[in-house]
C-alpha cells in the first residue's frame, strides 16, 4: 500500500485548485502486473516471468529456468550436451562455454534421475513476491521446483545447478538497474 501511495505522489501531475468535488481514491494492495506472453502482447494480472521469451533449444539440450521475483532477476540457461549455453536474462542472450567436466555431470545426472518429472513435489513456505522457483527441463520432462527439493536426487540437481550458475556468472541482483546521467 505504501508502494501505491509513493506512487501516487510521485507521479501523479500537481494537483490544480478546482471547485468541482474530487473523485475517490481507490488504492489496492498490489497493482496489478502486465507481462508479455509468449507472442509479446501483454496481459494483465500476470507477473513477470523469464519464460515470455526462450532462447533457441538445440536438440538434447537441458534448460535451466528461474523465474526470479519481485526484487531478482530470472534467467533461463540452455546448456547443449557440447557445453555451449546460452544465458536469457534482461531481454538479453549471452553465449557462454561450461566446463567440460560440468557438463558431463549435469547430464549424467539428468539421465540417471529421469524422468524428471516422476520425481517428488516438495512444498515450502516461500514470500509470494519475494520467492521465486528454480527447474531443469531435460528429455521432455520437467523437474519440480528444486528450490524445495526433498528427495536427493532434487537436491542434487539443486546443487548442481547452483554450481552452473556461478561458473556462468549469472546474477539474480538487483532486478531494476539506475543509470547514472
Amino acid at each position: 500500500m505504501l508502494a501505491s501511495i509513493l506512487t501516487m505522489l510521485l507521479i501523479a501531475p500537481a494537483a490544480q485548485p478546482s471547485t468541482a468535488p474530487s473523485p475517490a481514491v481507490t488504492m489496492s494492495a498490489a497493482p496489478e502486473a502486465q507481462t508479455p506472453s509468449p507472442q509479446g502482447e501483454r496481459v494483465p494480472g500476470r507477473m513477470p516471468a523469464v519464460t515470455a521469451t526462450m532462447p533457441p533449444i538445440p536438440a538434447g539440450a537441458a534448460v535451466i529456468r528461474n523465474s526470479g521475483s519481485t526484487n531478482t532477476t530470472g534467467y533461463i540457461i540452455v546448456i547443449s550436451p557440447d557445453g555451449n549455453a546460452i544465458i536469457r536474462q534482461n531481454d538479453e542472450n549471452t553465449n557462454a562455454v561450461l566446463a567440460r567436466p560440468q557438463t558431463q555431470w549435469l547430464f549424467a545426472k539428468l539421465r540417471q534421475f529421469a524422468p524428471l518429472g516422476a520425481l517428488p513435489q516438495g512444498h515450502c513456505m516461500r514470500s509470494v513476491s519475494f520467492g521465486s522457483s528454480t527447474t531443469i527441463s531435460y528429455g521432455g520432462a520437467t523437474t519440480p521446483d528444486l528450490s524445495c527439493a526433498v528427495s536427493p536426487e532434487e537436491r542434487e540437481l539443486a546443487r548442481t545447478v547452483g554450481v552452473i550458475v556461478r561458473q556462468l556468472h549469472v546474477s539474480t541482483f538487483p532486478r531494476h538497474r539506475l543509470r547514472i546521467l
